[in-house]
Formats: C-alpha cells, structure tokens, sequence
C-alpha cells in the first residue's frame, strides 16, 4: 500500500526540513511522486509518500520517531493514498489532476 504522511515541525524553518527530508528518505520515504506518464513532481515541504507493507499505525510510529528526533514540537499524520488525487503546482505541472494510484 502506498501512504502520505505530513509532518509539520513546529517553530521550524523551511532549512530545518532538509534534516528531516534526509531522514525520512533513510526510512524509505520519498519527498517526490511519480506520475502515470512517468513525471516526477516535488511534494510539499512536510510531505512524504511510501510503499510499504506495514499497517498505518507502523508507517505513522515511523514517521513520528524521525520527527520526534528533530528535537521540534510536531505533528504528524499517515494516511493510505488509494483513490486519492493531487494538483501539482501550475509552474512544474502539466493542465489536470495527477492520479496518485500504483
């Protein structure tokens, strides 16, 4: 199953992400996403996608270990990506919605 997980950092900056972009990615997260004509867009500053066999409740304690590790307050949420549907920014996207199903 293929998951979203946003994490916000509280009182951060927008460098303080890069860290945990670093992370995540060791995780097996990915701060981009691959669309069906093979483009790949750059996912909002927070966001990251997964492939990942374990349950929600697993993706979301692995998100939130990485998070807690930045040493900011957080917030973190996982959520499975079935059916869902993105806009990418006007400026690296091509006209329509982006189908997120694999």
């Amino acid at each position: 199953m293929t998951y979203f997980t946003c994490i916000e950092l509280l009182g951060a900056e927008p460098s303080d992400y890069e860290a945990l972009t670093e992370a995540m990615t060791c995780a097996g997260f990915s701060a981009t996403i691959p669309s069906k004509k093979k483009d790949v867009y750059n996912l909002p500053r927070g966001v990251y996608r997964c492939q990942s066999q374990r349950t929600t409740a697993a993706v979301l304690a692995v998100a939130r270990e990485i998070a807690n590790a930045t040493n900011f307050k957080n917030e973190v949420i996982t959520i499975p990506t079935l059916g869902a549907r993105w806009y990418p920014n006007e400026d690296s996207a091509k006209a329509g919605s982006t189908s997120l199903e694999s």
